[in-house]
């Protein structure tokens, strides 16, 4: 055995008290336990912690042929064992994990099996006792937002490991990427929350280098996280800090192909005197301004990332306060650009005496109405589409985020009628179904917003009164047919 695989095959045998030579014996497919995972994180700069790198280590020891191998990381959020083992009968190969996952879960549903919480939601440091599988499946979806019908699959693991896993004593797993892995299709059998299969090429394309904590003394160091080097091939590679202080220094500036130029005016202002030294330090560090294209692929997954950031943050914040301003912007004939800006403020906010409620202005994920699509409905599934990308990915969640409106600020276009439009998210959310939602859809508000009010902007108002008080008069509509004549 390879000394990096021994010493994960020891950590695991720590985290089991010394038992892992007695789980290796071959007693068949077993269900241990039930879980929530990380459904996968990509690895390109440095494991989460000190187990998910001695489970790499130990694959790369296991096929040091493989030069180019790349990881998938879940990270284990809740974990219950249970009472006795579970045999069941599984077809790997004929059967896909997510109905094999169904299957059990429906048995252990149906044998009122029990369960001890080990880790994550449910946990006390006195122990809770044994607790039906059902009752801790409900206090799990109701943190993690889980559908037991669809989000239930057969993580199929190395005994001990999964014995490790839900004894809540490893936290971590797992799956290596080859191309070979990605051809046969083994990690969508394996993994059916893997990524697909254009992103896993993707992930071995690209430079990665990981930074593996060191372990000294017996506790895990992870080394400073620095710009790397460019590598020997046309492309650069960033780290996501640098990239992200990247897309900071250039939301000012007007064209993403001036950034380079932006930078290097910015450094000679600061740095007058040594300028150009600071600017070749810099380069040979590879702390250069990235190009226009990976600025502006960088702003997409950016985006991405700050819409799932801010479902987190709502969904622990508590009410709140929404105004929001929706408008289209006609482009060229027949295209126009949907924007929907909305001001949040905490109600918890307006209780404090002291000073002024925090307004949180946010620009919803901007959308682009195509030609015979500008018509009510379309902008109105748009809008809940946006809605949706803030504030999902339960269709509970999109109607709550509807009802904390107090405001729909607008024109007098089309627009006007998504103020007071009837309810209409479940149709333009079909696919956000959740547990316990039957309720939700059962008591559906009679209107979109319940409770917002329809303001037209001010000059909007100020030109529609014009309006009306000129075509009122009766020499309008000659004057304006002869005013169109001359012009």
């Amino acid at each position: 055995m390879a000394k990096k695989a021994h010493t994960a095959r020891t950590a695991l045998d720590d985290a089991l008290a010394g038992t892992l030579d007695q789980l290796t014996s071959d007693k068949g497919h077993q269900v241990v336990g039930i879980a929530v995972l990380e459904s996968w994180r990509f690895v390109t700069d440095a494991p989460s912690n000190l187990q998910a790198s001695l489970l790499m280590r130990a694959a790369e020891d296991f096929h040091p042929k493989i030069r180019r191998m790349r990881f998938l990381e879940h990270k284990v959020l809740a974990a219950a064992r249970l009472e006795a083992e579970q045999p069941v009968e599984l077809d790997i190969k004929s059967r896909l994990p997510q109905h094999i996952g169904r299957d059990i879960l429906a048995k252990l549903l149906s044998w009122s099996a029990r369960a001890r919480i080990t880790l994550g939601v449910g946990e006390s440091i006195h122990g809770e006792g044994l607790l039906d599988c059902k009752d801790i499946l409900q206090k799990w979806s109701a943190c993690f937002s889980l559908d037991d019908a669809n989000s239930a699959v057969a993580w199929i693991t190395w005994s001990p490991l999964a014995e490790a896993i839900v004894a809540g004593s490893w936290s971590v797993d797992v799956t290596p990427v080859t191309r070979m892995t990605i051809w046969d299709g083994a990690v969508s059998a394996q993994r059916p929350v893997s990524p697909s299969a254009g992103m896993l090429k993707a992930l071995l394309d690209q430079p990665v280098d990981v930074h593996h904590p060191q372990l000294l003394d017996g506790v895990a160091v992870s080394p400073k996280h620095l710009v790397r080097d460019p590598p020997k091939c046309f492309t650069k590679a960033f780290s996501p800090s640098h990239m992200v202080n990247s897309m900071r220094a250039t939301q000012a500036v007007a064209s993403q192909k001036d950034a380079s130029d932006n930078a290097d005016a910015n450094l000679r202002f600061w740095y007058p005197d040594d300028y150009e030294h600071r600017r070749k330090a810099f380069k040979d560090a590879n702390h250069i301004m990235p190009s226009r294209n990976t600025l502006e692929r960088s702003r997409v997954r950016f985006d991405i990332a700050c819409m799932l950031e801010w479902r987190a943050r709502r969904a622990e914040s508590g009410p709140t306060w929404r105004y929001i301003s929706i408008d289209a912007s006609p482009q060229r004939p027949g295209t126009e650009i949907l924007v929907q800006v909305e001001r949040v403020i905490l109600q918890d906010d307006i209780l404090v005496i002291d000073g002024k409620p925090k307004v949180e202005i946010r620009r919803m994920p901007i959308i682009v109405l195509g030609h015979g699509r500008c018509g009510l409905a379309d902008k109105v599934q748009a809008s809940q589409h946006q809605t949706w990308l803030e504030y999902g990915p339960s269709l509970e969640r999109v109607r709550q985020a509807n009802y904390d409106v107090r405001q729909v600020l607008t024109d007098m276009g089309v627009e006007v009628g998504i103020a007071d439009y009837a309810d209409a998210s479940q149709i333009c959310c079909p696919s956000v179904g959740q547990l316990g939602e039957a309720a939700a859809v059962q008591e559906s508000p009679a209107w979109l917003f319940p409770l917002a009010l329809y303001i037209p902007g001010p000059q909007h108002i100020i030109c529609g009164v014009l309006k009306d008080s000129v075509e009122s008069l009766p020499w309008w509509p000659a004057w304006t047919s002869s005013a169109k004549t001359v012009c």
